[in-house]
């Protein structure tokens, strides 16, 4: 109540009473030197009081409200960036993970506070990252790829890139930043298959000839049969 009362009226009003207080002294007490000096004393100490709550409060809440500012800030940036950010500990369970897991993969992340990593791991992945979480313990920090699970038990890819917590000089966790990739490994498995296929149409039996053209009529692919027909 003081703080806001001092950010609201300033010092200003603090000075007002404080000669109030000193002239009401003057005139009740008209005779008595010592005690006007008394209340002169008191006045100046209770001015130079008001003005460091005044300094004091204003710089209170400047802090404040830089904090809460910044606070936000953090808080905008982490829940609307597209990758999640969480901590685990040296057994690989949940201390803390981003809001942003709701919105893409459907977990509620209160839901995986306590809970290990592996259980949103893809079962044919799990090996995996449990030896890649060893590799951590042992200080290997290089960025993983693997499937996780959603809430609705589709699959998606992520790659995660780890850094140690640390406190008193001892690792006590890790941190991660796990960025989606799936639509980058779909593109890349597809391609694989459409290579798989054609290297099958390449090798394909004598009798058939294969060649492919690009739009200057130059050969860029053609199989063996094809390369004995034209000699």
């Amino acid at each position: 109540l003081l703080t806001y009362h001092y950010r609201k009226k300033g010092f200003f009003f603090s000075v007002l009473l404080s000669i109030v207080y000193v002239t009401l002294v003057a005139v009740f007490v008209p005779n008595n030197i010592a005690t006007i000096e008394d209340a002169g004393i008191r006045a100046i100490i209770f001015i130079g009081i008001a003005a460091l709550v005044t300094y004091l409060s204003e710089h209170l809440i400047q802090a404040q409200e830089t904090f809460r500012q910044s606070r936000e800030m953090y808080r905008d940036l982490v829940e609307n960036l597209d990758e999640v950010i969480f901590s685990v500990d040296l057994q690989g369970n949940f201390t803390y993970i981003s809001p942003v897991i709701e919105r893409l993969y459907g977990h509620f992340p209160e839901n995986m506070i306590g809970l290990n990593f592996l259980k949103f791991i893809h079962p044919d992945d799990q090996s995996h990252c449990i030896e890649g979480f060893k590799r951590r313990l042992n200080g290997d920090y290089n960025t993983d790829e693997f499937r996780i699970l959603t809430k609705d038990g589709s699959v998606h890819y992520v790659s995660v890139s780890p850094r140690p917590i640390e406190k008193d000089g001892t690792v006590v966790g890790f941190n991660y930043v796990m960025t989606d990739i799936t639509e980058r490994k779909t593109a890349e498995l597809a391609l694989k298959r459409s290579y798989a296929v054609l290297k099958g149409v390449v090798e394909s039996p004598k009798e058939v000839v294969i060649f492919a053209l690009d739009r200057q009529y130059r050969y860029i692919a053609f199989n063996e049969n094809h390369r004995h027909t034209m000699n």
